[in-house]
């Protein structure tokens, strides 16, 4: 049928479908045999007393528990190598270590572009500086750290108390006495020792304030011992006593003195009274001043005359 106005294109839309192909039915299957036990099999499994044991089986391990395995055996085995390397280290045997140990102090967080120049004209305010050294690593740029010899040993004590803490190039500085050389079981961080709290682990546990918490102790080297702390103790009890009593002395003789110059000052008084009658106090004194003023001209005339 052709429908006039249409085109041919939407003519086949409206085509019938061809026929479906005819398919026979399947035939039925055959009945399976019915379900029997496993009696008949059993002679087909190995014998259980010929069979060889089994491997051992390792024990389940979830991820987080050989993550945690393996930080533990990285860090015996860290371990294992700063124990290595700090009976290497022999820092007395440095030579590029400062002259004397006990002048010297450390100063660390300090800034890369800090120059020798820059830190002895921060600290040279403490005293007389007779070496500064910033170390420098394998390449030549600095780790942030140095150290300042003083030529007198109480310019390195008032830089210790005072210069923890102290703003250079932008950065706080840690000062403290150099105990490479002082203190023998002392080890730097790179050996697993060291003072600083800045590394500890989490943030609720690290030092996040500037300085250091060496206010808190005293170096081994400036440390006294109990007799030496006795003794100080002993000889300001002692000083102690000795000024109390020196001050009750110089209390009497000035109590003493202030006694006899009021005896004196009252029996004056009375010889004056009894003198002159009942001349009232002003009068007294008025009168006493001029018999003074006229026997000194009366002295001085006769001594000119002879």
């Amino acid at each position: 049928m052709n429908q006039p106005g249409l085109p041919p294109n939407l003519m086949i839309m409206f085509s019938p479908r061809p026929r479906l192909a005819f398919i026979p039915a399947e035939k039925e299957k055959a009945p399976l045999p019915p379900y029997s036990g496993v009696s008949d099999y059993m002679s087909f499994f190995e014998n259980p007393a010929e069979v060889p044991p089994m491997a051992p089986q390792y024990p389940f391990e979830t991820r987080r528990a050989r993550k945690q395995r393996m930080n533990q055996s990285r860090l015996n085995a860290h371990k294992e190598k700063l124990v290595e390397l700090a009976k290497s280290w022999e820092p007395a045997k440095d030579p590029n270590a400062t002259g004397d140990p006990y002048k010297t102090i450390f100063v660390g967080r300090l800034s890369y572009q800090t120059t020798e120049y820059k830190l002895k004209r921060e600290f040279e305010s403490y005293g007389p500086i007779k070496k500064v050294r910033v170390v420098m690593d394998t390449n030549g740029k600095p780790r942030g750290y140095g150290f300042i010899e003083y030529e007198k040993e109480k310019d390195v004590k008032s830089a210790y108390r005072s210069a923890d803490g102290k703003k250079i190039d932008e950065k706080r500085v840690v000062v403290d006495v150099e105990r490479g050389r002082t203190d023998r079981s002392w080890r730097p961080r790179r050996l697993g020792g060291g003072l600083g709290f800045t590394r500890r682990g989490a943030k609720e546990v690290n030092q996040s304030f500037s300085g250091s918490h060496h206010l808190t102790t005293t170096p081994a080297a400036w440390q006294t011992t109990e007799a030496e702390t006795t003794e100080a103790e002993t000889t300001e009890a002692e000083t102690t006593e000795t000024g109390e009593i020196t001050e009750t002395i110089a209390d009497e003789i000035i109590a003493m003195i202030a006694g006899e110059m009021i005896e004196e000052e009252m029996i004056e008084t009375e010889e004056i009274t009894e003198k002159r009658g009942g001349m009232t106090d002003t009068e007294t004194i008025g009168e006493v001043n001029r018999e003074t003023v006229t026997e000194t001209k009366t002295g001085g005339t006769g001594d000119t005359e002879r």
